[in-house]
C-alpha cells in the first residue's frame, strides 16, 4: 500500500523533513531520541523506504539513496550528511551557534571526514553493539556454498585479522582526527586551532572506549549509546552504557552546579573585564580560571546530575579536588575522571603488569605532559617542554609520596598531604599554563569572547 506521506505533512505544521534509513539500527535510534524537538520545531522524520521518497528527492539507485541522511526542505531543495545538522541546528535557538561554527570551512571539513568515516561504517556499528537493524543481503554466487563449507576451517585463520580489523577501527580516529585538525594550524586563529585539537583528541578517545565497550559484548538500548558519544564527557563508556544507578540527587547538588558555573561566568565577563586595564596576564588568568569553572566544574556538574536523575551511573568528572588527602588522590580520584578512566584502562593497567607501577605511573603522567603540549604548546607555538616537566613533576611527586621516606613524612594524609598536594599541583602550574600560551591563545579566545 503507497504511504501518502506527503501529502499527510502538507496538512500539518510540519515543512520539512528528515529521511533517514529505516533499517539503520543507528540511524532509527537517533531519530527515537530527536524525533519530539524536530517536531517542535516543524521537521517531520520518515523513513528513505518510504514509497514515493526515492521520486521527491531524485535519487533513483537504491544504494545511493540509502547511503546517507537525507533533508526535504519545504522549498523543495535537498539537504544531505551533514548538511542536514546543519540545517536543523540553524531551526534550533540553542543549536545555532553550533551550527554556525560547523559551516567555518575547516570545521565543515571535519565534520565531512568524520561523517563519512561514520557513515561507512554505521551498518557494522549497528550490528556490533547490538542495535536492531537489517544488513544488506550476503551476496551469493557460485562459491557461496564451497565458503560456507570450509567456513569453520576458515575461522582460525580469520580471526586474527579480524581482532587486528576492530582494534584499528577503534583507534584510527584517535590518529586521524588530529591529524586532520594539524593540517588547519595555519588557517585558524590559535585559539580556535586549540579548542578544535583539543575537541579531536576528545572525540577520538570517545570513540575508542565506545568501540571498545561494545567489543567486549556491552549492550544497552541506541539512546544510551547516542547519550554516551554526544552528550556525556566521561570516558567510563562500559558502567554508562549499561549500568543503573538508583541515586537521590539533592538540590544542594543542583545548586553547587549551577554556582559553580554562574561564578566562572563572572570570573569571565566581569573579573576579568575589570582587571584587564591594570593587569593582561592577570585577567587572561581569571578568564582562563573561570572557562574551566563554566565548563568542567559547572555544566559537566550539571550534566551529570542530570544524568544521574536518569538513573544513569554518571559521576562529575571533577571530584572536589580542593579536599584531595594526597597528591595520588588529587590525580587518581578527583580531577577530570574522564582522563583518569582513559589512561587508567588503556596505558596504566597493561603497563603495570609488564614494567611495575613506578615506571607505569611515570609514562602515564609523560602521556598526559605529551596531550597538553599538543593543546596548549602547538597552538602557542612555544613554550615547548613546560607542560611536559609539570606532569613529570607530578609522577615524581606521587612516586616520593609512595616511598618509605614519603610515607615517614606523612605525606600521603593529613595535613601534610594536603599541603604537599596543594604545593606540587599549584606552584609549578605558570610551567603548565606558560605565558606563551596565555599571551598567544588565552587572550585572543578572552576578546573574541567579548570577556576583555
Amino acid at each position: 500500500m503507497r504511504t501518502e506521506m506527503f501529502d499527510m505533512i502538507a496538512e500539518t505544521a510540519i515543512r520539512d523533513v528528515v529521511l533517514y534509513d529505516g533499517q539503520c539500527g543507528l540511524c532509527s535510534g537517533w531519530v527515537r531520541v530527536w524525533i519530539g524537538l524536530l517536531g517542535a520545531h516543524g521537521i517531520g522524520v520518515a523513513p528513505l523506504q518510504t514509497p514515493g521518497v526515492a521520486e521527491k528527492i531524485g535519487v533513483r539507485d537504491e544504494t545511493e539513496l540509502l547511503s546517507e541522511f537525507r533533508l526535504l526542505a519545504a522549498d523543495g531543495s535537498v539537504h544531505s550528511g551533514v548538511d542536514v545538522y546543519l540545517f536543523v541546528g540553524r531551526k534550533i535557538a540553542w543549536a545555532r551557534p553550533l551550527a554556525w561554527l560547523g559551516a567555518l570551512p575547516g570545521i565543515y571539513h571535519l565534520m565531512r571526514a568524520g561523517y563519512g568515516f561514520f557513515r561507512r561504517n554505521r551498518y557494522a556499528i549497528s550490528k556490533h553493539c547490538g542495535l536492531r537493524c537489517e544488513l544488506p543481503p550476503r551476496p551469493q554466487g557460485p562459491r557461496g556454498r564451497a565458503a560456507d563449507a570450509h567456513g569453520e576451517a576458515d575461522a582460525g585463520v580469520r580471526s586474527a585479522p579480524a581482532a587486528f580489523a576492530r582494534s584499528a577501527a577503534a583507534w584510527l580516529p584517535l590518529l586521524i582526527l588530529p591529524m586532520a585538525v594539524a593540517s588547519l594550524a595555519h588557517a585558524l586563529p590559535p585559539w580556535a586551532f586549540m579548542w578544535l585539537l583539543a575537541f579531536a583528541l576528545y572525540a577520538g578517545c570517545k570513540w575508542l572506549t565506545w568501540r571498545k565497550a561494545c567489543d567486549a559484548g556491552v549492550r544497552a538500548w541506541p539512546e544510551r549509546h547516542l547519550a554516551y558519544l554526544f552528550a556525556w564527557p566521561g570516558m567510563n563508556a562500559r558502567t554508562f552504557l549499561a549500568g543503573r544507578e538508583d541515586l537521590a540527587v539533592s538540590e544542594r547538588a543542583w545548586r553547587a552546579a549551577i554556582f559553580k558555573t554562574l561564578l566562572g561566568a563572572v570570573f569571565v565577563w566581569v573579573l576579568a573585564r575589570a582587571v584587564e586595564p591594570r593587569n593582561l596576564t592577570l585577567a587572561a588568568w581569571l578568564g582562563m580560571t573561570g572557562a574551566i569553572l563554566i565548563l568542567h566544574f559547572g555544566l559537566f556538574h550539571v550534566l551529570a546530575l542530570a544524568w544521574q536523575s536518569a538513573h544513569v551511573p554518571a559521576p562529575p568528572i571533577m571530584r572536589a579536588p580542593l579536599l584531595a588527602r594526597s597528591l595520588g588522590d588529587f590525580w587518581s580520584a578527583r580531577w577530570n575522571l574522564a582522563m583518569r578512566d582513559l589512561v587508567h584502562a588503556y596505558v596504566l593497567a597493561p603497563l603495570r603488569r609488564r614494567v611495575g607501577v613506578p615506571l607505569a605511573t611515570m609514562s602515564v603522567f609523560l602521556l598526559s605532559g605529551l596531550i597538553h603540549e599538543l593543546v596548549i604548546s602547538v597552538p602557542a607555538r612555544a613554550g615547548y617542554g613546560l607542560p611536559t616537566a609539570y606532569f613529570t613533576l607530578q609522577g615524581a611527586g606521587v612516586l616520593f609520596e609512595r616511598s618509605h621516606a614519603g610515607r615517614a613524612l606523612g605525606l600521603a594524609h593529613g595535613w601534610r598531604g594536603r599541603c604537599f598536594a596543594l604545593g606540587v599541583t599549584a606552584l609549578p602550574v605558570f610551567a603548565l599554563f606558560h605565558p606563551p600560551f596565555v599571551e598567544a591563545v588565552i587572550v585572543p579566545f578572552m576578546r573574541a569572547l567579548g570577556a576583555l
